[in-house]
């Protein structure tokens, strides 16, 4: 997922197919792992984490929409700050999942 905001301009299919493809593969383990696991505390855990990763999965693909629709409209330079401001935001969402979850469970 986060390599998609890397893929060049004139991969925009690529760049909006991909988040997609993730969010109808994830909802699918969630419904399986929803189905199979009984009511845990864990399970609580694991749909957060799905959701995060589905919220990731969407702000991929508006990322990849509206840059498309800025370079279309010759505005470029701001289809490059888009970009870099998507790539700090996922990967500062991922870092501060992960030290919630630290914080959180760590013994």
């Amino acid at each position: 997922m986060f390599a998609t905001l890397f893929f060049p301009e004139t991969m925009f299919r690529e760049r909006v197919t991909i988040p997609v493809t993730s969010i109808l593969a994830s909802a699918v383990l969630l419904v399986t792992v929803a189905s199979q696991v009984g009511d845990v505390g864990y399970t609580v855990v694991v749909e957060e984490m799905f959701y995060i990763f589905f919220i990731l999965c969407l702000m991929t693909i508006l990322a990849g929409y509206k840059h498309e629709k800025l370079r279309d409209a010759g505005r470029k330079r701001a289809a490059i700050i888009l970009d870099h401001a998507a790539r700090v935001i996922y990967a500062g969402t991922a870092l501060a999942v992960i030290v919630v979850l630290y914080r959180r469970y760590a013994v």
